[in-house]
C-alpha cells in the first residue's frame, strides 16, 4: 500500500525529497507529518467507509490529501 511507502520510507530516509512542488520539495518527513494531520481532520468529520471526492489542481497537497 502507498502509506505503508510513505511510512517506511519517511523513517529510512526522512529527509529526502518525496515531490517537487512547484520549485519547493517536500521531504518525506514533511509529507508524512501533513498525511497524518490530513487524515486526522478527515476523521473528525468523515465516517469510516464513506466517498470522499477530491477535485485540486496538480499540487503537493493532492498528493498529500489522496494519502490521507
Amino acid at each position: 500500500m502507498a502509506t505503508d511507502f510513505l511510512a517506511r520510507t519517511a523513517r529510512a530516509q526522512p529527509d529526502a525529497p518525496a515531490l517537487d512542488d512547484g520549485g519547493r520539495d517536500w521531504s518525506y518527513r514533511e509529507l508524512e507529518q501533513r498525511v497524518g494531520a490530513a487524515a486526522c481532520r478527515l476523521r473528525g468529520v468523515v465516517e469510516t467507509g464513506s466517498t470522499v471526492v477530491l477535485i485540486s489542481e496538480t499540487t503537493g497537497n493532492a498528493v498529500m490529501a489522496v494519502h490521507a
